[in-house]
């Protein structure tokens, strides 16, 4: 009795696996039926496209597929992000399977400039109605310079600084020769010789001599080809460190309580650490007295700058001492006037309501005790005040 038992369980057993398996493969095939690819369905070879690079004046190109991997046509639409781009066609349809070429065409128009365009398709395509496709272009620069800009730090005045550049072709731009680059300057102050000469590379020296006439001097390096006005240009640049600095170089003269002078103190200093001279010489308005306030000598001085004469108006004062080339200069702003009340900003938001300009009482006669009745002008108005 257990044999026929044990044979009944397994072919139960046998027949439920079979009706699982029915049922999946079913359920496989009805999924497959619903969710397949019905309709177009946009396809995209890359996200992006890197074109060869280019001179100013040419147009680089390069194409673009698009691909229809439905079973119902796609309709596109393509809108560049920039007016320097052609893009041919920049319509149409395609068929279930196929796939269209698009002629890509990227306007190059000066030198040392890579561009970015986002190109965005637009379709039929009810899972992906837009796509954005990245185009990237460059026109790069002739040369390639080393450092790309020359920065001599803090100099002091009279004193001159040296550096050295290097100069190649550059990454994917043709070069008839490279030894015909003419190297000059914008500023008297910067001199470039060359140094050595090759077909792969120039070195130039460069040298910035002579006063700078400002605290920070901004210069350039023009390098060029006999033919046109190709070229690159190399910022220059250095900042003056003076002899004798002020803190603060702004002075805004406080009045007392008692409304006396205005009055501002300043520190004034050698930025060497080495002791400052006496004060020989004040550049600037009479009506400014300058006055130490502690006569020691050192490195730091303090002064008081004072009113001895009302400063109606901001001056720049100058003071000069012993050993110095340069003198020290400051701004000084005059005191608020005692009289005057402190002024608030006018309120953007209330300056257009601000309409009333007087008021004037009526001069009719009124029998009895009548409310007081005021006319404002510049209003639409009238109040009665009791």
């Amino acid at each position: 009795m257990i044999g026929p038992l044990i044979t009944r369980s397994q072919a139960l057993l046998i027949a439920l696996g079979v009706g699982l398996a029915i049922c999946a493969i079913g359920a496989l095939v009805l999924l497959r039926t619903n969710h397949g690819p019905r309709g177009p369905r946009l396809l995209l070879p890359s996200q992006a496209l890197r074109l060869p690079p280019g001179r100013p004046g040419e147009v680089v190109k390069g194409t673009l597929r698009i691909r229809n991997e439905g079973d119902e046509p796609l309709a596109f639409r393509l809108e560049p992000s920039c007016g320097c781009s052609e893009l041919t066609p920049r319509q149409g349809k395609i068929d279930r399977g196929r796939e269209a070429t698009i002629a890509l065409g990227v306007h190059c128009k000066y030198e040392g400039v890579e561009k970015g365009i986002q190109i965005t398709i637009i379709s039929n395509d009810p899972l992906q109605p837009t796509a954005h496709y990245q185009v990237f272009a460059s026109c790069p620069a002739p040369l390639a310079v080393s450092p790309e800009s020359i920065h001599f730090g803090a100099l002091k005045r009279g004193d001159s600084a040296n550096a050295v550049l290097e100069v190649r072709p550059s990454r994917g731009a043709a070069l008839a020769s490279l030894t015909s680059v003419t190297a000059s300057s914008n500023s008297p102050y910067v001199v470039v010789q060359r140094t050595s000469a090759s077909p792969d590379a120039l070195t130039f020296a460069v040298r910035l001599t002579g006063e700078i006439p400002s605290d920070y001097f901004v210069g350039a390096i023009l390098l060029r080809f006999p033919e046109g006005n190709r070229g690159v240009d190399v910022p220059v640049t250095a900042r003056l460190q003076r002899s004798v600095v002020a803190a603060p170089s702004s002075l805004f003269l406080r009045r007392g309580a008692s409304g006396t002078a205005g009055e501002a103190t300043v520190i004034v200093s050698r930025s060497d650490g080495q002791p400052l001279g006496p004060l020989v010489e004040v550049l600037g308005p009479r009506s400014l007295r300058v006055e130490e306030t502690d006569p020691r000598s050192g490195p730091r001085r303090r002064f008081t700058v004072r009113e001895a004469l009302p400063l109606t108006s901001p001056a720049t004062l100058g003071l000069k001492f012993q050993g110095v080339p340069e003198s020290v200069e400051l701004r000084v702003y005059p005191a608020a006037r005692p009289t005057e009340p402190p002024r608030s900003p006018p309120d953007a938001r209330t300056a257009g309501r601000r309409q009333i300009l007087s008021r004037i009482p009526y001069t009719k006669q009124l029998s009895g005790p009548q409310p007081a009745k005021w006319l404002f002008v510049g209003s639409n108005f009238s109040a009665n005040l009791c």
